[in-house]
């Protein structure tokens, strides 16, 4: 009885034995854990305007090796598995190649493409009577909800700076073009000068847009 119940104890252990030395099992769980961790020489870009530490460990205290600006590019060696939230960005922490030198960079200022020159202007701003209606500004580009009278909708386009000054033109949905509007930008805010012509309706010779 002793006899057959320790071959079998040895049948299992062998068999334990062959399937945690399996060289195919082994090799399967290295190219999974490779492809967690290394995304060797990709590209990112840093997109924060302050630029980004380089640092020697992958905390936000450790010491600081150099500075990546704005727009400047590093080689990502090594991508990292614990999330952190830093200045209301969540992402990981990267092992990267700069200029020459290695450390660690937080990923939620980074970006795969090239970060174009955001303007000063960027951001939504909200229409004072009525929150519904907004005009967002994302580098030369605009996007607005209007409202005639008997129709609402967007206009998207581009607009132009002269001082203090953006004249907005774009176009319907439709491809109709839009009557350019003229706003004047103070303390955050966008004033029409003279008529609204996004909002004919609620908003012809009043209110501002404010920024959210």
């Amino acid at each position: 009885m002793n006899l057959r119940i320790n071959r079998r104890s040895v049948l299992i252990i062998l068999l334990i034995g062959i399937i945690s030395c399996n060289p195919k099992k082994k090799e399967l769980d290295e190219k999974v854990r490779d492809e967690q961790t290394k995304v060797a020489n990709k590209t990112k870009f840093v997109n924060t305007k302050n630029g980004l530490i380089l640092r020697a460990k992958a905390t936000r205290n450790s010491e600081k090796l150099s500075l990546a600006e704005f727009q400047e590019s590093v080689e990502i060696l090594e991508r990292g598995t614990e999330m952190e939230t830093i200045s209301g960005k969540t992402d990981v922490w990267y092992y990267v190649s700069f200029k020459g030198k290695k450390g660690y960079l937080f990923g939620g200022f980074l970006q795969d493409s090239y970060p174009e020159e955001k303007s000063e202007f960027d951001g939504k701003y909200i229409y004072s009577a009525d929150s519904s209606y907004y005009i967002e500004i994302e580098g030369k580009n605009f996007k607005t909800f209007y409202e005639e009278c008997e129709s609402t909708g967007t206009i998207e386009g581009t607009y132009n700076v002269n001082d203090n000054r953006l004249t907005f033109q774009g176009s319907y949905a439709n491809g109709t073009a839009a009557r350019p509007v003229t706003f004047t930008f103070e303390d955050g805010k966008l004033k029409s000068e003279g008529d609204n012509y996004f909002l004919l309706c609620i908003g012809r010779n009043g209110g501002h847009y404010a920024k959210e």
